[in-house]
């Protein structure tokens, strides 16, 4: 027990000599930032809707009724003779000497025909076939009646003989005529495949040349009629080169002037044309057709006022009636390519009086129709529209008809009727690319009427049916807008990104784009929404790029993207600076800038509104921006005075007060902000609440009045316990609570701050200040809080102080080995080098040394004076291993042990080497040496606790040496020592009843008593 008593007397040495709390550890002041304003502007909503999509009208479609501007084809008429067969005139003696025989009969024919007696002629000739139908003169007969009849324009008769002749074998003299006569007859009346097949078989005869250019003249008209004008021009070539007989040189003027017009050679046409007029005479039959023909060609070479001087030039030449029609159509025509639509409607109508039937009709009325349309005029073009389907339409155009008739009822504004037409068109239509338009046109139907389920089902029927590549892109834009605006925002994300990606460079790409970024947001994908805009923004349509940086600064303020709303505010400002949002965005972009922190930017754009602004809320609200940038950027005096206008023109707005209450305090007019700052901080907005409060909790720093600042910081951390700021107060209140040695209320407080605050940046400080607090007087508490610290931080220093202290902690309360444990963590977790290694492995001394562990002691006091001799903690270790040593009976080496502590000569280490050099030499029975080791400690260290030890021991070994009265005289003195330990001086007391009166003089006074004698 007396071993273990010392041991506790050693350790509490060794506790005084090594700092407990980790000195490298300085808790940071308590520094009150400025109060920051809260941003309580917030942009103006845009209320933005999502912008319909118009699909495109289907392509127009070509119109089947109007021609290319080629003249209508004339009727085969000519002025050139036909030539009459080769023969002798056998003369009048052929019909006196006649006698009844057919071959006479049928010269004498000829002859009479020759003379010019047709009537004769025809009856001679009939009479010789009545004596001989089948005989050898018969199919000259036949042949020669056939011309009598082509020149009594009797020409059903004559082609019936010609034909008659021709199957019964005529000479080959007379062959060729029989066949030109036939096919002339046939182009005559129109037969434009029996011609060719006829001139062709009067050519393989190799007729005489004269009957040769007729037959290719001829040939060269009926191919032009039956629309192969290249063919027919090759043939004229070769007649025209072979020098033909003047009328028909005529002729082929007219001709080949119709044929180049068709091959489209305008100018060779009009001077093939211009040609033949000034060849033949007024009278000629073709004349009004080459004037009309050549007013046709002026249309085809664009130049409108020469065909209608032509026209009318041709209506004034005594036109045959059936030329009438051809002038009418040219004639609207011209009127219309010079843009007078009335004196073209007038032709017309006086077209359509006149020649009810006639095949011009259609296209004239269709043009006029669709001039109609053109100008918009609906009225007139769904008369003549309707007029066109009062004719014999062939059933492709009435579906047309039917078609353009359903526009312009839609146009109209007669909806239902129109879409009665589309709807029979789609279901029962021929045409496809008409029926499709009309399912299209029912879709646009549907989206304008608010019907957009139909409009998407029409769209989707017609995707289902492989829809026609030109109206492919309009019809996904129909179903998309038709799936958006019936709330599928998912199906017309796919449609959109279809088309994008069928038609990237189509001019209505951004449009949808913009569409898709709308069906995005619908689906719940706000950030893809705004991808999507961001590239539609960058479109050349103007419009389309508005509505994108819309959509962005809209959607990028709800998702809280503010600097990417900034940006499209700013591009709004450029693209559209007129738009009827201007003033609107204008400031949400002013308040964009506060609110990313941009404060010059905003008094850039909003400081020239403020004149503008008319609107009281708005005037509050530009002004209140404004303070705020201004407060942030340092401008106090300008923040206060801008706060000071938003007050005026909203007193209500506590935000106001709050601006100029902060305003005020940043000049340190305590004052003035005190006042706008209490009428602030009972708002019932946070934002505004609790800077003002905070402002108020400043101001009492900054009057440096302690009492007002802890009463409103803890009313501030009692109200907003989770606020940031609440655990900067919690700390504040901490240091305030321990400067006034206040320990219950700092660790009320930092428990507080655990609890509320577990993440602040104060917790480790203020853990820290209450550990080294706490560690002298409540080792308990300081042991709590360095076990917070080194849960709660990975900070290498404040670990390490944190350890030391723990250990010291630890010690203090006699738990050895948790000592143990934290020096062990300290020394696992710092460098070898680290200069607070030496304390901690005094302080593991320490630890084995509670625990009764003295091997393990021996070696770490062995390691650390190995380590550090020179340390200021090795006197102290020497102590304690001196004292093991002294346990252990190791007298030697616990003597060097504790004259190496003696020798420090410091008062706590060197008093109690004193009193363990004094315990080694009585134990060892030298006691002279021990009372002298032992009274060092009492008269060279009288002010330690050592020094009663010293008297203790003395007067044991004076006991020891059989001197009472030497040994009392130290127990008086130990018994009446003021400070002694109250177990020190009751065992003296005892001692000295034991030894009870001492007798005889005391050596010491005889010695004196001696010295004196002389």
């Amino acid at each position: 027990m007396r071993r273990a008593r010392w041991a506790v007397l050693g350790l509490g040495l060794l506790v005084g000599a090594v700092p407990a709390t980790g000195e490298g550890a300085t808790p940071r002041p308590v520094e009150l930032p400025p109060p920051e304003l809260a941003v309580t502007v917030v942009p103006i909503p845009l209320g933005l809707a999502r912008p319909p999509l118009e699909p495109p009208p289907p392509p127009a479609l070509p119109s089947p009724a109007a021609d290319p501007g080629l003249p209508p084809l004339p009727r085969f008429l000519t002025v050139v003779p036909k030539p009459l067969p080769p023969t002798g005139d056998p003369g009048g003696t052929a019909c006196t000497f006649s006698f009844g025989r057919a071959a006479a009969l049928a010269e004498c024919g000829v002859h009479r025909l020759l003379q010019g007696d047709l009537s004769g002629a025809r009856q001679t000739l009939e009479d010789s076939l009545t004596r001989e139908r089948r005989g050898p003169s018969a199919p000259m007969a036949y042949v020669w009646l056939g011309e009598v009849a082509f020149r009594e324009a009797r020409y059903e008769e004559a082609e019936r003989h010609y034909r008659t002749a021709l199957t019964l074998g005529p000479p080959a003299e007379l062959g060729p005529y029989a066949a030109l006569g036939v096919g002339w007859l046939a182009l005559r009346r129109g037969d434009l495949a029996e011609a060719p097949r006829a001139f062709a078989q009067g050519l393989a005869s190799r007729p005489p040349r004269p009957l040769a250019f007729v037959l290719q003249f001829l040939d060269g008209v009926a191919r032009l009629l039956a629309e192969r004008p290249r063919d027919a021009v090759a043939l004229w070539d070769v007649v025209a080169g072979s020098g033909p007989p003047p009328q028909l040189a005529e002729e082929l003027l007219f001709w080949r002037g119709v044929a180049l017009a068709r091959l489209g050679e305008p100018e060779l046409a009009r001077g093939a044309l211009d040609s033949f007029l000034a060849a033949v005479p007024a009278t000629h039959p073709l004349r009004a057709d080459a004037i009309a023909q050549s007013g046709w060609v002026a249309l085809g070479r664009g130049a409108a006022d020469d065909a209608l001087r032509r026209f009318l030039w041709a209506a004034g030449s005594s036109p045959r009636a059936e030329l009438i029609p051809q002038l009418r159509a040219g004639l609207v025509r011209a009127y219309l390519a010079l843009g007078d639509a009335g004196r073209a409607r007038d032709e017309a109508r006086r077209l359509a009086l006149e020649s009810a039937r006639d095949p011009l009709l259609p296209s004239v009325l269709m043009l006029i129709a669709e001039d109609a349309a053109r100008r918009n005029a609906t009225a007139e073009a769904l008369d003549s529209y309707r007029h066109l389907l009062t004719l014999p339409l062939e059933p492709r155009l009435a579906e047309y008809v039917t078609y353009r008739v359903a526009e312009a009822l839609e146009r109209h504004g007669n909806v239902a009727e129109a879409e009665r037409s589309f709807r029979t068109l789609r279901e029962t239509g021929r045409v496809e690319a008409i029926a499709q338009r009309a399912a299209y046109r029912l879709g646009l139907i549907a989206l304008r009427t608010q019907r957009p389920a139909d409009a998407r089902a029409e769209g989707e029927a017609l995707l289902r049916a492989s829809v026609i590549p030109e109206l492919r892109e309009a019809v996904l834009l129909l179903t998309g807008e038709g799936a958006a605006r019936a709330d599928d925002p998912n199906r017309a994300a796919g449609l959109f990104r279809l088309l994008l990606r069928d038609v990237p460079t189509s001019p209505r790409a951004a449009a949808a784009r913009l569409a898709l970024g709308w069906a995005l947001l619908k689906d719940g994908e706000p950030e893809a929404a705004l991808r999507e805009w961001d590239q539609a923004r960058l479109a050349p349509d103007l419009e389309v790029a508005v509505l994108a940086n819309l959509a962005i600064a809209d959607i990028s303020l709800r998702q809280g993207h503010e600097a990417r709303a900034v940006e499209a505010l700013r591009e709004l400002g450029r693209l559209a600076p007129s738009h009827p949002l201007s003033e609107t965005l204008a400031i949400n972009r002013g308040i964009l800038l506060v609110r990313t922190k941009d404060y010059d930017g905003a008094v850039q754009v909003l400081e020239p509104l403020v004149p503008q602004i008319k609107a009281p809320a708005l005037q509050a609200l530009v002004r209140r921006a404004l303070g705020l940038a201004r407060y942030d950027l340092g401008q106090f005096d300008a923040a206060e005075q801008h706060f000071a206008w938003a007050a005026y023109w909203a007193p209500a707005e506590p935000s106001n007060s709050l601006g100029l209450g902060l305003a005020a305090l940043a000049q340190n007019r305590l004052s003035e902000a005190e006042k706008a700052l209490g009428a602030a901080r009972f708002a019932a907005s946070p934002d505004v609440a609790i800077p003002a409060a905070y402002g108020l909790i400043l101001a009492a720093a900054k009057r440096k009045d302690e009492p007002l600042f802890r009463e409103r910081a803890t009313l501030f951390v009692d109200r907003y316990p989770s606020h940031p700021y609440a655990g900067l107060l919690l700390y504040g209140l901490i240091r305030v609570a321990l400067e006034q040695g206040q320990l219950d209320q700092a660790d009320s407080l930092v428990k507080r701050l655990l609890k509320d605050q577990p993440s602040s940046e104060f917790v480790g400080d203020a853990l820290s200040l209450l550990a080294a607090a706490a560690t002298q007087e409540r080792p308990a508490l300081a042991r709590q809080a360095f076990r917070e610290i080194l849960a709660r931080t990975k900070d290498g220093e404040a670990r390490k102080d944190a350890w030391l202290g723990l250990g010291g902690a630890a010690l203090a309360l006699g738990d050895g080995a948790e000592a143990q444990r934290a020096m062990e963590g300290f020394l696992r977790e710092a460098s070898p080098s680290d200069a607070r290694s030496p304390e901690a492995l005094a302080l593991l001394v320490r630890a084995f040394d509670l625990q009764g562990r003295r091997d393990q002691t021996l070696t770490a006091t062995e390691a650390f004076l190995a380590r550090f001799p020179g340390h200021p903690l090795a006197p102290a270790v020497q102590l304690t291993r001196g004292h093991l040593l002294l346990a252990e009976r190791q007298w030697s080496a616990a003597q060097q042990a504790l004259e190496s502590a003696r020798d420090t000569g410091e008062p706590a280490v060197a008093a109690a080497a004193h009193v363990w050099l004094g315990e080694l030499h009585r134990a060892r029975g030298a006691h002279e040496t021990a009372i002298a080791a032992y009274l060092g400690a009492t008269y060279l260290y009288p002010d330690t606790s050592w020094a009663a030890r010293g008297l203790q021991g003395a007067a044991q070994s004076y006991l020891a040496r059989q001197m009472p009265r030497e040994a009392s005289i130290l127990l008086r003195k130990l018994a009446s020592r003021p400070g002694v330990e109250p177990t020190l001086a009751q065992w003296a007391r005892q001692a000295l009843a034991k030894l009870g009166p001492i007798t005889g003089e005391d050596p010491a006074q005889a010695l004196r008593k001696g010295a004196a004698r002389p």
